[in-house]
């Protein structure tokens, strides 16, 4: 027999939607854009237990920290090419995995390629910073939600 609960939504949904409820209040009183990739990072790092939101936190902002390293440096000593994004994404991967972070070579990649393509308008250096910041942002909220709002046991699901 089914009882109520298991339709409601479980609390890893209300803290995931907390935590991107709070990114963008944070984000619009220090900037008027939409904070993406905060509330994607809030999403992302919300796990069900806390050593997954702790490993999935690390993975995303060492990822975020490798991808953007690696895109400014590209991009302030290379032209934007499609020979410099590839070898740039080799480059990436394989810092991750010196790292022994491989975990975080898909945010590095795509870090990397969104400062490579320059999605926005800011100059370079100031998209570079906020891409960080705002990451670094959706870490640490969806962190803080997780742990002080009835952390989650192992066994919690979505």
């Amino acid at each position: 027999m089914h009882t109520i609960r298991e339709y409601l939504p479980g609390m890893r949904t209300f803290k995931t939607a907390l935590s991107v409820f709070l990114c963008i209040t944070i984000w619009r009183i220090w900037n008027a854009d939409f904070p993406f990739f905060a509330c994607i990072a809030a999403v992302i790092t919300t796990q069900n237990s806390l050593e997954s939101t702790k490993r999935v936190g690390i993975n995303r902002f060492l990822g975020t920290l490798i991808g953007a390293c690696v895109g400014a440096l590209i991009v302030w000593f290379f032209p934007s090419n499609t020979i410099t994004l590839t070898l740039g994404i080799i480059v990436v991967i394989h810092l991750t995995t010196l790292a022994k972070k491989g975990g975080s070579a898909a945010i590095a990649s795509i870090v990397y390629l969104t400062i490579m393509i320059n999605i926005g308008a800011e100059s370079i250096n100031t998209y570079i910073l906020l891409r960080v910041v705002e990451t670094t942002l959706g870490i640490l909220v969806a962190t803080i939600i997780n742990t002080r709002i009835r952390p989650p046991e192992e066994t919690d699901t979505v």
